[in-house]
């Protein structure tokens, strides 16, 4: 009689959880959107919807957004902490 251990890769804890915030936008470059929270941290987020097309052009810098992301875990080789699913200009 035997049994074997099986190994399986470590999941994202934080499966299907939106993270909602209010975001200052900091600008564009590559593939990557740069924000800075209320506390001044830096959040860089990942999108490939039409949603951020306008944000490309940097036009918007120092504008306020409520950003509601997909939070992911970093990887090496790249910097985003989420996926942007919503997008909302703050008056």
């Amino acid at each position: 009689m035997g049994f074997s251990v099986a190994m399986n890769a470590p999941e994202d804890p934080r499966p299907n959880i939106k993270d909602t915030q209010e975001l200052i936008f900091d600008g564009y470059e590559g593939e990557y959107y740069f924000f800075s929270d209320a506390s001044h941290q830096a959040v860089v987020l990942e999108s490939d919807s039409e949603l951020t097309k306008n944000l490309k052009n940097n036009d918007a810098v120092g504008e306020q957004f409520e950003v509601a992301y997909e939070p992911k875990m970093q990887t090496e080789t790249s910097s985003s902490q989420g996926t942007i699913e919503t997008i909302k200009k703050i008056r």
